[in-house]
């Protein structure tokens, strides 16, 4: 269970509760209503459980109940929104109104919102991890970079270091053999330069 519906499983489920099939074009205008309001409302399955409730969520506060409640019947629940122990039939489910004082509607609107807050929590709390972990990770390339870039400088001075040594060494020896006299006015002459 995905707890997902894709295109098929909304329209047989439109199809149980209405007895009427939706047209793709209202699936594909019900499915960018949500991705446009709900983040995660959709994802690559279908519509997600907080975007049915969302599409519901809306209807009840149109004022357009009726859809809602007949769903909630259709699997048999009652104006208390509790599980009946048989499902209505078929004529029952044609001939639903909802309550005409609202008083039910507006405890489903709540539990509705109950379920989309719990939800919205759930996602912020993710969101809220992601974030932080995107940090942490962000903090330790830095240090890490910092670290290689240090290593890389100690590295080129040794190399410098090292190079100058040998170019030291390689003078020093060319120097002493050379005859005396040569290696004087070499010394003076890199000397006045220097």
């Amino acid at each position: 269970m995905d707890m997902t519906l894709n295109d098929r499983e909304f329209n047989e489920l439109q199809v149980k509760c209405c007895d009427v099939p939706l047209q793709p074009s209202a699936v594909v205008e019900l499915k960018r209503f949500v991705r446009e309001n709900l983040p995660g409302g959709l994802n690559e399955y279908g519509l997600t459980l907080p975007g049915f409730l969302f599409l519901h969520e809306r209807l009840i506060e149109n004022w357009q109940c009726d859809t809602t409640w007949i769903v909630l019947r259709k699997f048999g629940y009652n104006d208390d929104i509790e599980l009946k122990r048989e499902a209505p039939d078929q004529e029952q489910m044609k001939n639903y109104k909802a309550p005409k004082d609202g008083s039910a509607s507006v405890d489903l609107v709540k539990s509705v919102k109950a379920a989309i807050e719990a939800e919205k929590t759930q996602l912020v709390k993710m969101r809220k991890d992601i974030a932080e972990d995107h940090e942490r990770k962000k903090l330790e390339l830095a240090n890490e970079h910092e670290r290689n870039k240090a290593e890389q400088e100690a590295m080129r001075k040794e190399i410098d270091d090292h190079r100058d040594k040998l170019v030291e060494d390689a003078v020093r020896k060319l120097i002493e053999k050379l005859p005396p006299q040569v290696a004087r006015e070499f010394l003076t002459q890199v000397i006045v330069h220097v």
